[in-house]
Formats: C-alpha cells, sequence, structure tokens
C-alpha cells in the first residue's frame, strides 16, 4: 500500500498535495513524512514552511503577522509553534505554555538638524555659543586604548606605538622605573604622599626633544574630542567618547542610524510584540532618551497629522498609529475563522502621581494614584475601537490635550508620560484570551541644566527623572530575578506591572542624539539601555578590550559613509546679486556648493577625532 501510495502523490502537483496534508493533524503530517519521500522532500522546502504558518492561523488560531519577523519562513513557525496552546481548555495541564519575561533593546539616533544657509549675517545666538562650547569638551582616553588604536593602525608593537604617542620619547616612559616601595612602620601613608614631588613635576614625555630616533614623530594631544564615533546597525553596536568614559561600546539587539525608515522600525521593533498581543501574550514598548532625541518622533511621528493616520498609515508614521492599524485590521480578520474579539483603547498621561485621562479633555482620573491605576488596568476607561477611523478620532483628541510645553531642548516637548494602553478579549468557543499593550513615549530624561527649565517646567522635569529612576530599578531587578520587583514605586512602574510580568514581552527604543553637544545625555541613554539589555559584556570582559581594536575600523566605516552622502547630497548652486556702487548697480554672479552642511560638519569632526587618536 506504501508502494501505490508513493507512486500516486509522485503524479499528483504540490498544490494538491498541500490541500490534502490540511485535512490530517500535525501528528499525521509528520507521520506521513515517514513512509513517503514524496511528502518528506515537500514538506523540507521554505515553501512548505509558510504552509505550516498558514495552518497555524486558519486552523489553530495563531496570530501570524503578514510582517515576517524571522530570517525564515521555518524560524517563524518555530516562534510561533508554542503559541497554540493557549486556546486549549483552561485545565488543560499544557494550555499555558510556561515563558519568562522576555526583554529586547533597541537603540536608534536621530537624524542631524539642517544647517541655515550660508548668507547669514554670522551673528550667534546664545544657544549656538553655549552648543559650540559644548563641542569644545575633551576627554581623556585611557592609555591602553590609545595604545591599542596607534598598534592597529600601523601594525606595530607597544615600543613604537609609545613613541608614536609620546612624540619620538619611547625611552623616558614615565612609568617604566615606577616600583612598590614599602612603608616605614612610623610613617603614614598621608606623611608619604606628602613627600612625593608635585605633578608638574613628573618625568613626563616631551615632544620637543628627539632621543636618538630616526625619525621625528609629533606627539598626539592628551585629550580627545567628545561625540558618536560610529553607529553601526550590520553589527547592532554603536561607539562613542565621552567624559568619564572614554571610548565606549555598546552592543544591543537593533541599532537604527539616522538614514532609518518608520517601516523598518516598526517591522524590528513593535510589530513581533504586536503580534504577541494579539495571541494572548501581554507586553510593552517604551522610548528612552532625552527631549528632542526622537522618542515622540518614533512613537507617534514627526507631527500630529502623521502621529493620527491610522487607516492609511505613511511613511512618516510611528508605531502607534501602525500598531493600531494592525491590531484593528487583525481582529476583523480573525472573525473570518470563528475569533470574536473586543479591542479598547485608553490614552492617559502620567504626572508624578496624577493620573489624566487624555480621551476625557484630559481630567484627573481618581483622587489618589492607587485607584487611578486600577481604573486603567480594570478597563475602566477603555474606549472599544472596531474602526480605524474611530482611532484616528481618538489619537487627535489626546494629542490636544497632551501637557506640552518648548524648551532649550525641543520646541514640542512632552512634560509628561504618555501612555497609550489596547486590551483585547478574544473568544473562541468557551476559550477567552485577555491581553493588554502599552505604548509609551517617556518623559525626556535629559539634566535640569540642559533644558533651563525653571518653576513650573523645573517641577515636571524633577517628576519625570523620579519615574525613569523607578523604572530602571524594575528593571533591574526583573534582570536579576529578585523576588521583589518595585513596581508600586513610582505610578508609571505601577500602571506598566501588567505589560512587565509573567509571560510578558517587552521592547525598550533607547534613543539618541549623533551631534556632540548631547554626547553626554546620549551616554547616559545607552547606559540606561545595557542596564535593560540581555546581551552580556557590552562594556566588561573581552568586549572591553576589543573597544579600542576596532574603534579604528568603525571610524574609517563611518567616514566613508559620510563621504558617500556628502557627494550624493551636496549640489552646486547659482546666485545672482546686485551691488550698489559709485558708479551704477552690478550684477555678481556666485555659485556654491551647498547641501549636507550637517553631514560635512560631522565629518570634519570626526577626521578631527581620528587625528587627536593616531596623528593622522
Amino acid at each position: 500500500m506504501g508502494q501505490a501510495l508513493s507512486f500516486s502523490l509522485e503524479e499528483v502537483p504540490d498544490e494538491l498535495v498541500y490541500r490534502v496534508l490540511q485535512f490530517l493533524s500535525w501528528s499525521e503530517r509528520e507521520q506521513l513524512q515517514l513512509v513517503n519521500k514524496r511528502c518528506r522532500d515537500l514538506l523540507a522546502t521554505e515553501e512548505s514552511w509558510q504552509w505550516r504558518c498558514k495552518m497555524l492561523h486558519s486552523q489553530d488560531g495563531v496570530y501570524i503577522s503578514p510582517i515576517n519577523h524571522a530570517a525564515t519562513w521555518k524560524e517563524t513557525f518555530q516562534q510561533h509553534w508554542a503559541l497554540r496552546q493557549r486556546w486549549l481548555p483552561s485545565d488543560d495541564p499544557t494550555a499555558t505554555p510556561q515563558v519568562n519575561f522576555r526583554i529586547r533593546v533597541c537603540a536608534r539616533f536621530r537624524p542631524l538638524p539642517k544647517k541655515v544657509s550660508r548668507d547669514g549675517d554670522g551673528i550667534a545666538d546664545e544657544s549656538a555659543v553655549e552648543a559650540a562650547q559644548d563641542r569644545d569638551k575633551r576627554v581623556v582616553v585611557p592609555l591602553h586604548q590609545r595604545l591599542r588604536l596607534i598598534k592597529a593602525q600601523f601594525k606595530c608593537d607597544d615600543k613604537e606605538a609609545r613613541r608614536r604617542l609620546w612624540g619620538g620619547e619611547h625611552d623616558n616612559d614615565p612609568w617604566k622605573d615606577a616600583a612598590v616601595q614599602p612603608v616605614a612602620k612610623n610613617e603614614g601613608l598621608l606623611g608619604k604622599l606628602s613627600s612625593r614631588p608635585p605633578l608638574a613635576d613628573a618625568n613626563v614625555p616631551s615632544a620637543n626633544t628627539n632621543h636618538g630616533c630616526d625619525d621625528e614623530v609629533e606627539h598626539l594631544p592628551n585629550t580627545i574630542t567628545t561625540g558618536i564615533l560610529a553607529v553601526r546597525p550590520e553589527t547592532q553596536d554603536m561607539l562613542l567618547c565621552a567624559p568619564g568614559a572614554g571610548l565606549k561600546r555598546f552592543r544591543f539587539d537593533s541599532v537604527f542610524n539616522d538614514k532609518s525608515a518608520q517601516p523598518t522600525v516598526y517591522d524590528q521593533l513593535a510589530a513581533p510584540v504586536v503580534s504577541e498581543f494579539l495571541n494572548g501574550v501581554s507586553g510593552t514598548v517604551f522610548a528612552y532618551g532625552q527631549t528632542g532625541s526622537g522618542k515622540t518622533f518614533t512613537m507617534y511621528g514627526p507631527d500630529s497629522l502623521s502621529g493620527s493616520q491610522v487607516k492609511e498609515v505613511t511613511t512618516a508614521s510611528g508605531i502607534v498609529p501602525r500598531a493600531l492599524h494592525e491590531a484593528i485590521a487583525a481582529v476583523q480578520q480573525r472573525r473570518r475563522h470563528g475569533i470574536e474579539g473586543t479591542l479598547r483603547m485608553t490614552v492617559v498621561e502620567v504626572y508624578g502621581n496624577e493620573v489624566n485621562n487624555l480621551l476625557d479633555d484630559g481630567a484627573t482620573v481618581g483622587a489618589w494614584h492607587g485607584v487611578a491605576v486600577r481604573a486603567v488596568l480594570q478597563d475602566t476607561l477603555g474606549v472599544e475601537v472596531t474602526d480605524p477611523s474611530e482611532a484616528e478620532e481618538m489619537l487627535r483628541r489626546a494629542e490636544a490635550n497632551k501637557r506640552q510645553a518648548a524648551t532649550a531642548m525641543n520646541e514640542r516637548s512632552s512634560r509628561a508620560h504618555t501612555l497609550t494602553f489596547l486590551s483585547l478579549v478574544q473568544h473562541r468557543g468557551d476559550v477567552a484570551l485577555r491581553s493588554l499593550l502599552c505604548l509609551a513615549d517617556l518623559g525626556g530624561s535629559e539634566q535640569i541644566k540642559k533644558s533651563k527649565a525653571s518653576g513650573q517646567r523645573l517641577q515636571e522635569a524633577v517628576q519625570i527623572n523620579l519615574g525613569l529612576l523607578a523604572l530602571k530599578e524594575v528593571i533591574t531587578a526583573l534582570k536579576r530575578k529578585r523576588d521583589h520587583v518595585p513596581f508600586l514605586s513610582s505610578t508609571l512602574t505601577y500602571l506598566l506591572q501588567p505589560t512587565m510580568e509573567g509571560a510578558a514581552f517587552a521592547t525598550v527604543v533607547v534613543t539618541g542624539s549623533l551631534e556632540q553637544q548631547h554626547t553626554s545625555e546620549t551616554l547616559n541613554a545607552m547606559r540606561f539601555g545595557q542596564v535593560c539589555s540581555n546581551i552580556d559584556g557590552a562594556e566588561g570582559g573581552s568586549l572591553a578590550m576589543d573597544v579600542a581594536g576596532g574603534a579604528l575600523d568603525a571610524l574609517n566605516e563611518e567616514l566613508e559613509q559620510l563621504e558617500e552622502r556628502i557627494q550624493s547630497e551636496e549640489r552646486w548652486v547659482t546666485r545672482t546679486e546686485q551691488r550698489q556702487d559709485l558708479e551704477g548697480t552690478e550684477t555678481v554672479v556666485k555659485t556654491e556648493l551647498e547641501g549636507a552642511e550637517e553631514l560635512r560638519e560631522r565629518y570634519e569632526q570626526l577626521l578631527q577625532t581620528r587625528r587627536e587618536l593616531v596623528g593622522f
């Protein structure tokens, strides 16, 4: 019988074989592969794994996004296989698979601000002067990092690297004669220290002499200009040079440079969380960073129009409108497969311990933050969403009620945390699934002196930072699997609790700026991302030793990419000017190179940093 079946299947087109297989159970499909070579070969193809995903979706009620998050359909099937158990009866021991809290961390950098035309009057305002002062800040890079950079560039040994670093005086190493001297019994440590010569009299290499070297090398500066040196999406890391850190490398699950598009960011960051939300798993996506680094742009879009377009999302639309678009479409689609779902939305603003309902003209929720949190989490404030047009109207209403004010960092700065909650209840027969999704645009994490906040703005900044500190403590406790997680330490973390415990799935987007004057704030944001990240060794172990070794390659790659972008964006512009003199009117024609001014400035800054690091 097996031979007859094998022969008959050989003559049947693939489409008909798939039709036969769809009437079999998963175990019967696997057994058929063991007795029939045709089925075994067919079910080993990538097309067959895509067919399996369709069966999971249509027969087992597992939502699989049209966006393939994994590299292959086989990986997508394996990621979603366990989710089919959620539709089993609650008394079934395999109904709910045991999955721990998961977190992904991604970094995104905003584009450089466009520079004004070169025809300006040259008068700098106060903010421009302060920005220039910030750009002049310099940092001491540790000696071992400097030497590794020089050795990597010139393929030389330690002795030659010291010669190049200290201007040819490799024989005058200030540490070569160092030794540990015992302290006399009757002499205290303080007295021993006080007897040492001042640092100014120490034997430091000088660039003015050349002790027998065949070629004189000018010594390199002791300090380096701060800044973001490289952002590399392909290796999922970034490199910066900042005060108190030296050269520092951060590696995350994903890294997006200033050219990243909104659809790409959503597909890689938020779509996996939205997909699990539609499969009954709670989750959260939140953006963390300084004011003006692109948090609201990432979560909503560049303006209120793009941030509220749900029916037809544009290329500028952010995570929130895209998530709503996908969720509404999925609920409508799943009804055709016998799964009834009710989607509700709540938008609140957290200001200290105060919770405001942005869908109700910003009204304060409850007299106490505990009452307000329960009202939100129990879906008392939720409004059912059945149509994209309704969602658009709700987002516009919430945007109009936000607490916003201009600061020195951003003209459209949100002065509180904005949280959009989507709750979903799905029914399939006697089984019900409930899930909660939180999309959070957190307040700015910058230092108060940067935002120049005062009065009411100062109090708002303090409240924002207190909530962010509590969030950091919660994530640290979750990563270290402590028995107690301090969710109740702030209203923000209290609200996030259902989406950050159990089997929840969280994605953290840390946003940064490429501008030199914001290097310290970007460093702090990256450190927060490192606290959240599951990738070990971002600043320690062997990775720390490789920071200097790979820094030069990363810097050179960044320079090459900037050069290509400058060449593609710069253009020659011809202008005609009228000048008045004693003899009358004179027409002057000028041809100037314009465009990519901000890229050229960054290019020149990185060139200067490379010269300071290795001397070329």
